[in-house]
């Protein structure tokens, strides 16, 4: 029974058997943390120094970049960006859609 246990608890992402495996998982996950968002920052930089014509070519404006509270996290300013952009391709699909009907 505790063998069966053992190997359902194996097949889950966040099991570790030992205190060291569970302190070297939660190191990972803090490091990849930090990355996403010095890759956010990094992102959101390069994105800031775009002109209107590529911004558009993402999906995105200058008025969305303009519109982010800088109170907010490199990582939540992206996030929203990207919603922006799927929020403008969604409805440029539709356009599309409803010009060939």
């Amino acid at each position: 029974m505790r063998d069966a246990a053992l190997m359902i608890a194996t097949l889950g992402d966040d099991f570790a058997a030992s205190p060291a495996e569970r302190l070297l998982a939660t190191l990972t996950r803090a490091v990849a943390s930090l990355r996403r968002a010095r890759l956010a920052r990094r992102h959101l930089r390069h994105l800031r120094r775009l002109d209107a014509r590529l911004l558009d070519d993402l999906g995105l404006s200058p008025e969305d970049l303009a519109a982010l509270d800088p109170e907010l996290s490199a990582l939540e300013a992206t996030r929203r960006l990207a919603e922006a952009a799927a929020r403008r391709r969604a409805a440029r699909s539709a356009e599309e859609r409803w010009a060939r009907v």
